[in-house]
């Protein structure tokens, strides 16, 4: 950078509107309000630690986990420090009992010790755990699939036998009374 050049303007954090300090974990820029101790990992540094077991070692130690607070404005959706769009609130994982807010196109952000909360979960074998109760879950929505299918041609054959039986009746009567 030239000393024309003005440095990159600092994202404001969602939460508080202060600005958001550059702090390198495991390897990877995330931005962190020093205010209210939110952070914003981007997409791809989530995605990596996510794989990696010594990142998330790293970054439960740099994001200890405390008790979570609401901020004081309460459950609200932020805004992402990129685009400004606001964000989907979301669980983190089933059973991490973590929401947390996400930008698809840039990142997530966390609120304070919710990063910590979430890297104790990974580590503690959580995201395997979500992804074989989702799965348990799609395999009954299938089971479900298939006797709603099953039960429908049961009936569709019920009805087109009653329809043959009082197809016989009606014959029947017409023949006992001769019309």
């Amino acid at each position: 950078m030239t000393y024309r050049e003005a440095p990159p303007p600092r994202r404001a954090c969602p939460r508080c509107g202060l600005p958001l300090g550059d702090r390198v974990v495991a390897g990877d820029r995330v931005e962190e309000c020093t205010s209210c101790g939110g952070v914003f990992v981007g997409v791809a540094a989530l995605n990596r630690w996510l794989g990696d077991a010594a990142a998330q070692a790293a970054v439960r130690e740099a994001f200890p986990s405390g008790q979570t607070q609401l901020h004081p404005g309460g459950a609200m959706y932020v805004k992402c420090p990129v685009c400004a769009v606001v964000m989907n609130r979301r669980q983190f994982a089933a059973g991490a009992a973590v929401v947390v807010d996400v930008c698809r196109a840039h990142g997530t952000w966390f609120d304070a010790a919710e990063l910590g909360k979430v890297m104790e979960f990974v580590l503690a074998g959580g995201l395997d755990r979500a992804a074989a109760k989702e799965a348990e879950r799609r395999a009954d929505e299938e089971r479900a699939a298939r006797v709603k299918a099953a039960l429908a041609g049961a009936a569709f054959e019920q009805a087109e036998n009653r329809s043959r039986y009082e197809g016989r009746i009606v014959r029947f009567l017409r023949g006992l009374f001769g019309r």
